[in-house]
């Protein structure tokens, strides 16, 4: 915009100066002309400056707007993502209950096949209790 200008201040003077020279080949009107082209070019000129004085500001605005929105979407999500961690938590609390408490049972158990077997062996004695495990847990055969 600034290089149309100048080129139409250049021709308005040199208009101007063929006129006082009094050259009867220069159109007037051609004046009137390069003066609407600088108004215009001044206006745009005054438009774009407005532009940059004031696209600055809305740009803080809309960027504060977005923090703004950033921050409570965030805090949104941190608070879903607490519940979330907070039932996790607890079904993994009830869980660990239940896992002690299998445990417990398999414990108990071991520890009752253990002594049932000790028993058994320390009374009929090994070469008898390989018989009745074939016998009877093998096949399935239970007396009662």
């Amino acid at each position: 915009l600034q290089k149309e200008k100048n080129h139409a201040i250049k021709m308005i003077l040199g208009i101007s100066d063929a006129i006082n020279n009094e050259d009867k080949n220069v159109d007037i009107n051609l004046l009137d002309e390069y003066r609407e082209k600088i108004e215009n070019i001044n206006k745009e000129l005054d438009d774009i400056t407005f532009q940059l004085e004031t696209i600055p500001g809305e740009i803080r605005e809309l960027n504060f707007n977005l923090l703004k929105l950033t921050v409570d979407y965030g805090y949104k999500e941190l608070k879903i993502k607490e519940k979330k961690l907070k039932s996790t938590n607890e079904e993994l609390e009830e869980l660990r209950e239940r896992l002690r408490g299998l445990i417990n049972e398999k414990h108990d158990y071991e520890e009752w096949i253990d002594a049932t077997y000790s028993f058994l062996h320390g009374m009929l004695g090994s070469h008898e209790m390989e018989k009745l495990d074939e016998e009877i847990l093998d096949r399935n055969e239970f007396i009662w």
